[in-house]
């Protein structure tokens, strides 16, 4: 339904969608219960109801026959009706992990093959209780007339069923109850207990929640909204204190990486340190990757071992066998390597 039709829509139909909406919930409540607290809530009539062989009912009260109420009174007397035996088909089927309600919906769509009915003619309940075995549902099936011949009879009797279950198997034991199926169907107008308006309790804890917390989160954004005014003040040049912190240090960061990349003044500082007394450079070329040096050296000095043995170069290799001692007691040496990229501190 579109909002248009809904606003096209008359009250009195308004009415029966929010009653129906109403049962909806109250049916969505019930089916997360479990099955034992749901018929602790319904508050069953201690008074049992079960049809004798004269057309009449036998009364029966914690197990203590009683007699039948007297023709005539105004107020019928709540009962637990049970149906004879011979008109109720109960049968076991393997059940799946789904709440009974799913389960029912889910036989009654495969009635017509579980029994020689259709599911408009038949009323059906499924328990998977204490009366049934582990992964099997037990299903009781009734044909509505049957059903609605036997809460008539009983009403005529001066009697109003608050739950409708099977002659010769305790509704505690089985957990078969037709009445909420024939309600739901429209099949029976039946007075609802009093303590069915309990589910109506966590209905009203919802909606007292949301407006709770609605004005908890309102007043609580106020708050807030007026402690950021208060604070902005001061926020204000904490923050532009922080913007020229972060942009002194942006700056020491450039500069200290423009000194470790400064090319080639670090090699020439590497180089310094490196080579040993008794080496004289000449000649030093640096093309952005590999610096090449040549000049002399003393006998004892080794310009090859010491730049392979720095972590600043690698690759080191002579461009020139070893060249004869000059007049000036020198030997001669040419020598190119590869810098390495430098570390940050």
């Amino acid at each position: 339904m579109t909002i248009p039709d809904l606003l096209n829509t008359d009250v009195g139909d308004f009415s029966t969608i929010a009653r129906n909406a109403w049962r909806w919930w109250l049916s969505e409540l019930q089916a997360m219960a479990p099955r034992a607290l749901v018929r602790a809530l319904q508050a069953r009539p201690r008074l049992v109801a079960e049809p004798d062989d004269k057309g009449g009912f036998r009364l029966t009260r914690d197990g203590r026959e009683v007699l039948a109420p007297a023709s005539g009174i105004r107020r019928p007397a709540p009962v637990v009706l049970k149906l004879s035996s011979r008109d109720v088909l109960m049968r076991e089927t393997p059940a799946r992990r789904l709440a009974e309600r799913d389960l029912r919906r889910m036989v009654e769509l495969d009635i017509d093959r579980m029994t020689p009915f259709r599911a408009d003619q038949v009323f059906v309940d499924v328990s998977t209780g204490a009366g049934s075995t582990n992964g099997v549902a037990l299903v009781a099936i009734v044909p509505r007339a049957k059903a609605l011949s036997a809460v008539a009879t009983a009403r005529e009797a001066g009697l109003e069923p608050r739950a409708i279950t099977v002659a010769g198997s305790g509704p505690e034991a089985v957990g078969i109850d037709f009445l909420p199926v024939m309600r739901s169907a429209g099949a029976v107008q039946t007075g609802r207990s009093r303590r069915d308006w309990i589910w109506a309790i966590p209905v009203g804890l919802l909606c007292a929640n949301l407006v709770v917390f609605a004005v908890r989160d309102a007043s609580e954004m106020a708050a807030l909204k007026a402690e950021v005014e208060q604070a902005r003040a001061v926020a204000a040049p904490v923050a532009a204190l922080r913007a020229r912190v972060l942009a002194e240090e942006a700056r020491r960061a450039d500069v200290r990486r423009r000194v470790l990349t400064g090319e080639p003044l670090r090699i020439i500082d590497q180089l310094t340190t490196l080579l040993p007394d008794g080496v004289w450079v000449q000649n030093l070329a640096w093309n952005g990757a590999s610096v090449r040096i040549s000049g002399y050296r003393q006998p004892g000095a080794d310009v090859v071992t010491v730049l392979r043995s720095s972590p600043g170069f690698n690759k080191v290799r002579p461009l020139s066998v070893e060249m004869v001692q000059t007049a000036h007691g020198g030997w001669p040496f040419d020598v190119m390597a590869d810098a390495r990229p430098p570390v940050a501190p």
